[in-house]
């Protein structure tokens, strides 16, 4: 075997390697970001190893002809005296490159605070009902019959439960919806979402009533679900400019007369503005018991739980979950999405770098005689150092200029998704500027110190 032959097997099987070892390295990284669990052997597929032999040969054969075009026009005495120069349209698409690569770095980098700040946000906002420390039940109330309420009792009668309440659904999930109609105006009508829920649902979640009152089931109406409660979101569509008007108001098809008026109260995603809500009291075809927690050991508090659930109900599992988790699963989208803009972000920038780390060699090595004739003159380091890297820090700032309205128009966009959204600042573009100014300072440094400390004796020999 010739040395080329074993120069190519040495490179075939190094790459083979690395490949493993990338795939294996990011593939827990895809996993997370797709939230799949994929696994990948490219050694045991050889219709795949072929395809990548082909890839590789191709690449090879492309990567190796443009320079070998390029320098069979070299004469041959320039070259060996050293006078060789490029044209100046190599150079100026070499500028234009690098710079395009920073503008793409900067309106990730952009993205990268948008996404992370609106994520932050939806998951500081205020939802105007209590999440925290609430464990949620799944069961259903109709398989429990007559159990239901001593089951609910007896719950309660636990030490590490602070409060409990029982409702068809809970803020995170898929609410039901209906076209309710105001009895006395037809005219008056809109799209309700819809809660079955106790008398102790509002307490519970801490959700206070504008007006009017609470369930009370030693009230006949309110036991069989005549009466009902509405958020204030469903004020303006029924023409109430307050929620004491509200009172008494019966809506057609036997939805019920308005005892109450609740505050407004995020339950679904902020993505989402809050819509009209209609409740009623029942104790059937309840799905949830939402235990609100009193407890700082929680394992010994889940523990407990369980052995009285399995006690009181041995037919039901303990299927549990937390509301504010739960809740923060409708922004999973918006976490792959920051992470993902992260890693792009990342892989952009060193990219960008390593295009302006041989761009600043070139640079630097075409002046090599220039600096050297400065610094007999008597040009300080930072003079030098300011010579190499203006050119580079004009490149940054055209590239900002083209990234700051295609950032702008990208993340307005994406944020009219969100009917609760942050508003872009000017800090935002101004700190993705410093960065990428900051990475392609500190990455054409080590050439720009080089050149300003060599010795320019070395520089100004005769050729």
């Amino acid at each position: 075997m010739n040395s080329f032959n074993v120069s190519f097997f040495r490179f075939v099987c190094l790459n083979f390697n690395t490949h493993d070892i990338g795939v294996e390295l990011l593939l827990p990284v895809f996993n997370q970001i797709a939230d799949k669990e994929l696994s990948f052997h490219f050694l045991a597929q050889p219709f795949l190893l072929l395809i990548f032999i082909a890839v590789f040969l191709i690449i090879t054969l492309l990567a190796g002809s443009y320079p070998a075009f390029v320098l069979s026009k070299f004469q041959v005495q320039e070259v060996l005296k050293g006078q060789f120069v490029s044209g100046s349209g190599g150079q100026r698409l070499r500028n234009w490159l690098v710079t395009a690569q920073f503008s793409i770095s900067i309106v990730l980098i952009v993205a990268t605070i948008t996404v992370s700040k609106q994520l932050r946000y939806m998951q500081q906002q205020d939802l105007g009902f209590e999440k925290e420390q609430m464990l949620v039940l799944r069961m259903n109330s109709d398989d429990l019959g007559n159990r239901f309420q001593v089951i609910k009792n007896e719950l309660q009668q636990n030490a590490f439960v602070k409060a409990i309440t029982a409702s068809n659904v809970v803020p995170g999930q898929t609410f039901a919806n209906n076209l309710i109609v105001l009895e006395k105006d037809k005219n008056k009508k809109t799209n309700m979402f819809l809660g079955r829920l106790d008398e102790a649902f509002f307490e519970t979640y801490n959700i206070p009533l504008l007006a009017g009152r609470n369930f009370n089931t030693s009230v006949p109406a309110d036991s069989t679900g005549d009466n009902v409660i509405i958020n204030e979101a469903a004020l303006p569509f029924f023409g109430w400019k307050t929620p004491e008007e509200a009172l008494g108001a019966t809506f057609g098809g036997g939805w019920g007369t308005v005892i109450g008026v609740m505050k407004d109260f995020h339950y679904t995603s902020l993505q989402t503005k809050i819509e009209p809500l209609l409740t009623w009291y029942s104790d059937r075809r309840l799905i949830y018991f939402t235990i609100k927690m009193n407890a700082n050991n929680y394992q010994a508090a889940m523990s407990q739980l369980q052995a009285q659930w399995k006690e009181l109900v041995p037919e039901m599992p303990f299927d549990y979950f937390f509301l504010d988790e739960s809740f923060d699963i409708q922004y999973r989208s918006e976490l792959r999405m920051s992470q993902l803009f992260t890693y792009f972000s990342g892989l952009a920038i060193f990219i960008a770098c390593l295009g302006l780390l041989g761009l600043s060699a070139y640079v630097a090595e075409r002046r090599t005689k220039e600096i050297g004739i400065r610094k007999v003159l008597g040009a300080s380091m930072s003079s030098i150092l300011l010579l190499l890297s203006k050119d580079f820090m004009l490149r940054i700032g055209i590239a900002f200029l083209i990234a700051i309205p295609i950032a702008l128009y990208a993340m307005n966009q994406w944020l009219t998704d969100f009917a609760y959204r942050i508003n872009l600042q000017w800090w935002m573009f101004a700190l993705a500027g410093l960065l990428a100014l900051a990475i392609a300072l500190f990455t054409i440094s080590f050439q720009a110190i080089r050149a300003a400390v060599a010795n320019p004796v070395e520089s100004l020999k005769n050729e």
